[in-house]
């Protein structure tokens, strides 16, 4: 894979995180979430939890990323604060069984003290206009993040958007069962939809303002691209108001 000169392997380490800032409008935060975390807890399948996603020890970015993202986070002058990484943040039990809950392994699910640890500093430090930006599902979605989703406060510590896949998955559909069941299992996930296509942000300093764009098919030539969804954020307003 190509790369700056400035990103050149350090031994066998790629240094691929990095920042982008647009005046005080907005800061990106390009993180690494393959290199430089410990190995998948609970057999890396999904499963229920058990004492390896717990663990204490667990990275996702690295003791040194995570230093530079944190230092990043503490000293911005920017209005939003972007977080860019490869797999969702939020918490997304799976279960078709009501009585029971399953997560991911390979998601922060499956790495539960860092992800608490990143959204305790993001909240006690009153990070402005904190935003993650993931990939990985296959489906668009949209979450609040709070650092204990189990007893969520009314205001979230943040907010992440997920982007489809261009292609893999094949047509999909806006409605479907397991979009239904996240819903209906994960509270503070707001919008789920299993179609292919990709995201469109437009970065104001008062808003923020994501559209969900879906194909009706990638299976045929020409299909239609649409606005499935379209979610407006002003700074300190509940998602709850921002759904239309």
């Amino acid at each position: 894979m190509p790369v700056r000169p400035t990103q050149s392997p350090s031994q066998i380490q790629l240094k691929l995180y990095r920042s982008l800032t647009f005046g005080r409008t907005v800061s990106f935060n390009f993180c690494d979430t393959r290199q430089f975390r410990t190995p998948q807890p609970c057999g890396g399948q999904k499963s229920s939890l058990c004492s390896e996603a717990m663990n204490s020890g667990a990275q996702m970015f690295g003791q040194l990323q995570e230093e530079w993202l944190l230092s990043r986070l503490r000293n911005t002058s920017s209005i939003w604060n972007v977080i860019i990484q490869g797999v969702p943040i939020t918490e997304i039990n799976s279960s078709r069984d009501p009585n029971l809950k399953q997560y991911s392994m390979d998601k922060w699910d499956g790495y539960r003290v860092p992800r608490r640890r990143l959204l305790s500093f993001i909240e006690s430090n009153n990070i402005p206009g904190p935003i993650s930006l993931a990939g990985d599902l296959h489906r668009h979605l949209a979450s609040e993040l709070h650092v204990n989703f189990s007893q969520p406060k009314k205001v979230p510590v943040a907010y992440e958007f997920v982007n489809t896949s261009i292609s893999s998955g094949g047509d999909g559909k806006k409605v479907s069962k397991t979009s239904d069941r996240w819903l209906r299992n994960n509270q503070h996930i707001k919008v789920v939809e299993n179609q292919r296509g990709h995201l469109l942000h437009q970065i104001r300093p008062s808003s923020w303002n994501a559209k969900f764009m879906s194909l009706d098919s990638v299976s045929r030539r020409y299909a239609a691209l649409r606005v499935s969804r379209k979610i407006y954020l002003e700074r300190k307003i509940n998602i709850q108001n921002m759904l239309r």
